[in-house]
């Protein structure tokens, strides 16, 4: 019989207090009554002890020594720290059996719920795979893999659905089913439904390459990344090391080359800019536009347009984008890095680099992507 057995035979608690209390108060109580009986035995002890050599005669009858009540004590100190010990084993045995029925219990929900979740679904182990981009439609292949507990009869189908591509799921021969969908490369983690039809029945379950949480990192699904939408659209970087501001009164004179360097889509060289106009604000005002395609005075060599400004400006913060166009219809508004030229320390602090956030709008001007990774 275990520890926790042999005294399992306590009440659970006494006056509502809990048994293992009382005790550890007893024990308490008794030692420290001990100990206070010992300090005052001791103090009548010593008085007996000098009124009679101060008064030379016999003592009466004699008390015990100190040493021997601190035996005594010291026994009964054993016994109340070996009643305490008891109680503390008592406890430690409880939480110890407490503990292990709760890991029990959670181990059987968890193992219940996998069961239920598992039976409840179509298939419980699924991959995504990213496939062929096509740039011109800003779509992506996703490959779908599954077990399924489910024997399919001769009628039968299993699809998947993800927006309005479809694609029913075959074996390969291997026991896994496949099926491929085309999926927009502008939604994250793609969401679809997988059907198992048999007759009247359709069981649905939906399938996400959203990241699982606890799953290792090699199991995690397949998903769309950045890298691959941004290597549908044409890109375009900034030179503002020849930018110079100077002083000029109580203006100030922005001058120099500002060189933009245009490249086509790393997935369809096709795509490329058809227009590009150069924009600088001072403080939320326009001062300059430059159609870099078309003005005469911009410096065009392979794909570097170079722009050189002399303009009188006031004091305040320089902004410059690029508003583009390409080969498809889409419109671009793009910023290099902040969007901002700071030139001193009159640059305002609490000028908001939030709405400077390079944008990828559709043909119908409908803002499509944020490109923070531009």
């Amino acid at each position: 019989m275990t520890e926790y057995g042999t005294i399992n035979w306590m009440f659970d608690e006494i006056n509502g207090i809990p048994t293992l209390y009382w005790i550890l108060i007893l024990a308490a109580a008794i030692i420290g009554f001990i100990i206070l009986f010992f300090i005052a035995y001791y103090i009548i002890y010593k008085i007996r002890i000098n009124k009679a050599l101060k008064k030379e005669k016999h003592i009466g009858k004699p008390l015990i020594s100190p040493l021997g009540v601190a035996v005594a004590s010291g026994a009964v100190v054993w016994i109340a720290s070996t009643v305490f010990i008891i109680a503390m084993l008592h406890l430690l045995a409880g939480i110890s059996y407490q503990n292990s029925e709760y890991i029990s219990d959670n181990y059987r929900n968890i193992i219940s719920l996998q069961q239920q979740l598992f039976f409840d679904k179509i298939t419980d182990s699924y991959t995504f795979t990213v496939g062929k981009i096509d740039a011109k439609s800003k779509t992506a292949e996703l490959t779908v893999e599954l077990y399924t507990a489910l024997i399919p009869g001769k009628n039968d189908k299993i699809s998947f659905r993800i927006g309005d591509n479809e694609t029913e799921l075959h074996d390969k021969g291997n026991g896994k089913l496949t099926g491929t969908v085309r999926v927009s490369l502008f939604n994250d983690a793609p969401s679809g439904i997988l059907t198992f039809e048999s007759g009247n029945d359709r069981i649905t379950q939906i399938l996400s390459s959203q990241s699982r949480i606890f799953n290792n990192y090699t199991d995690q699904p397949e998903t769309i990344d950045e890298s691959q939408w941004l290597s549908c659209i044409p890109h375009a970087e900034f030179d503002t090391s020849l930018l110079r501001v100077s002083s000029e009164g109580d203006k100030k004179r922005l001058e120099g080359d500002i060189t933009i360097s245009d490249y086509p889509a790393e997935a369809d060289k096709d795509i490329v800019f058809t227009d590009m106009t150069l924009v600088f604000e001072v403080s939320g005002r326009s001062i300059c536009k430059a159609e870099l395609m078309k003005d005469n005075s911009v410096k065009h060599s392979e794909n570097l347009y170079t722009y050189t400004l002399n303009e009188s400006i006031e004091d305040g913060n320089i902004v410059y984008y690029l508003l583009a166009t390409d080969t498809e219809g889409n419109k671009y508004k793009l910023y290099d890095g902040n969007g901002y030229f700071q030139y001193d320390d009159s640059f305002s602090e609490d000028h908001d680099t939030e709405d400077n956030r390079s944008i990828y709008y559709d043909k119908d001007g409908k803002t499509v992507r944020y490109l923070d990774s531009y």
